[in-house]
């Protein structure tokens, strides 16, 4: 029983882990385009460099974690407080 909780326990951390990973990498994204943009708008030649254009295609991280295996929304009580993300904004 205690290694069932002890497994249950680590599979919410790394759930929650792996939610806030992908919401970092959608702001890193974000961050990039907006960079790029304002290189473009001052004619500076890297913002018209491809592998940058390639950093700042967004990955579809939010289908990421249906993909992962073991990826499920946990249940609103748990003994964390963290629910399924929902109050760190993610759904």
């Amino acid at each position: 029983m205690s290694q069932n909780r002890s497994n249950l326990q680590a599979d919410r951390r790394n759930h929650l882990d792996l939610q806030i990973n992908l919401l970092s990498e959608d702001e890193n994204t974000k961050m990039l385009q907006m960079l790029q943009a304002i290189c473009e708008h001052h004619n500076l030649a890297i913002g018209n460099d491809p592998e940058i254009r390639a950093m700042a295609r967004k990955t579809g991280s939010a289908q990421e974690s249906d993909r992962v295996p073991g990826s499920r929304n946990f249940p609103e009580n748990d003994e964390f407080g963290l629910g399924s993300g929902h109050a760190l904004g993610f759904k």
